[in-house]
């Protein structure tokens, strides 16, 4: 699993520049599903992705099924600027969907990064 989790990063990161943005911060969370919850917890990712998309200063926000562990969601932030995602994780939004989410979730990890070129 830290393999693929380092290689999935790897093309995160290669995916941030891509996508040519400011420089806000980026951050991907990888959700590995407990077993026989990964179709709910798709769905349910999905639900909460329309309210999180109206959040101030979300520029973009992606959900992805990793491609060789179909369990695992991979979601890509990027944002306007750390003081937008802060805010974004001090809300009632945040407390409520990580509540919801939680407890389909086998492992979870995530990772901050800034776009420098």
């Amino acid at each position: 699993m830290k393999y693929v989790f380092a290689l999935a990063v790897t093309a995160w990161l290669g995916l941030c520049c891509d996508l040519a943005l400011a420089g806000g911060p980026r951050v991907v969370v990888f959700l590995k599903a407990k077993p026989g919850t990964e179709q709910t917890l798709l769905d349910n990712t999905k639900h909460w992705m329309v309210e999180v998309r109206k959040v101030p200063g979300l520029e973009r926000v992606d959900v992805n099924i990793q491609n060789d562990d179909p369990s695992t969601l991979v979601l890509y932030y990027n944002w306007r600027s750390k003081d937008d995602e802060e805010a974004y994780r001090k809300s009632d939004l945040y407390k409520q969907a990580i509540d919801a989410l939680e407890p389909l979730v086998g492992e979870r990890h995530l990772v901050r990064a800034t776009n420098v070129d």
